[in-house]
């Protein structure tokens, strides 16, 4: 190989590696960005398996990374069913076919330790460079107190219509 063709490779592998080292340093500050947030983030594939949970999702959810990863979403932060008998399973699979359908929904969700929380999800899908739909992201948002307070109300306004009523 003549000098100049082998200049002209060293000076593209060059180029290659700064880009390469531009992506790595924009995939540290996403993720970065991801494990700081105060809200719950995860990835599920399209078998509805977990693919990736942010530390705040372990820490609210009380299980390590290794608990979760490659298990179904169904059965560990999700209930088999909720409290009002909707089938988790029934919904996470209609999620997973068709994330844009459920771009914002609630749910019951279950700690490690079996208590009930509800969550407001935002879900977006995940697609490969054919298109195909791969797998979801999900951010969740805990609102266990707000769902608490309108029961409350609920049932406070029922107890004032009955005394009401007894009046």
């Amino acid at each position: 190989m003549d000098e100049k063709r082998i200049t002209e490779l060293e000076r593209r592998i060059e180029e290659l590696l700064r880009i390469v080292k531009s992506v790595s340093d924009d995939e540290k500050k996403y993720r970065a960005m991801v494990e700081s947030a105060n809200s719950i983030i995860i990835n599920v594939d399209r078998q509805g398996r977990l693919t990736f949970i942010n530390e705040y999702a372990e820490n609210f959810f009380g299980y390590s990374k290794s608990e979760l990863l490659g298990k179904k979403i169904v059965g560990t932060i999700f209930p088999y069913n909720e409290s009002s008998g909707r089938d988790m399973e029934e919904l996470i699979d209609r999620i997973t076919q068709s994330p844009e359908a459920f771009k914002n929904n609630e749910s019951e969700n279950i700690t490690k330790d079996g208590r009930r929380v509800w969550i407001s999800w935002t879900n977006r899908g995940i697609y490969d460079a054919d298109g195909r739909l791969s797998g979801i992201i999900s951010v969740g948002n805990d609102i266990t107190a707000q769902k608490d307070m309108e029961r409350a109300l609920r049932e406070g306004k029922i107890e004032w219509e009955n005394i009401f009523d007894a009046i």
